[in-house]
Order: structure tokens, then sequence, then C-alpha cells
């Protein structure tokens, strides 16, 4: 599973928002693998997060991870 978070933007969630452009944290719990991408909304657009993540999903499934 993985939570978008918006900084700046609509999709703000408990979160202090971007220091920087990207964040992606990854942790492992039960043996699978959730995370959180956030991202500065000035810079990337919700449609580019989207991407983004599942780019990661493609990556993820290619390694063989669950």
């Amino acid at each position: 599973m993985l939570l978008l978070t918006v900084c700046g933007g609509v999709m703000q969630l408990e979160s202090p928002g971007a220091q920087v452009d990207v964040v992606l944290t990854l942790a492992e719990m039960r043996d699978e693998l959730s995370g959180t991408l956030t991202y500065c909304s000035d810079l990337f657009s919700h449609e580019t997060a989207l991407r983004m993540v599942k780019h990661l999903q493609v990556g993820r499934h290619r390694l063989g991870a669950t």
C-alpha cells in the first residue's frame, strides 16, 4: 500500500509537508511492504505522483517482492 501526501495541495494528510521535492518512505510490517510518497504539488501534478507510484509497484513486482 502506498499513501500519497501532497505538500501545499488538496490532499495533505497529517504531514509536515515536503522539505524536499520528493520523499519516499518504505517500511516492512508483517511481511508486507508499505510506504508514503510525499511530494510538492508546486512541482509535480497528482498524475505524475501516481505514475511514480506505478513505476515503484512495477519495480517491486519485478524484484519478486510481495
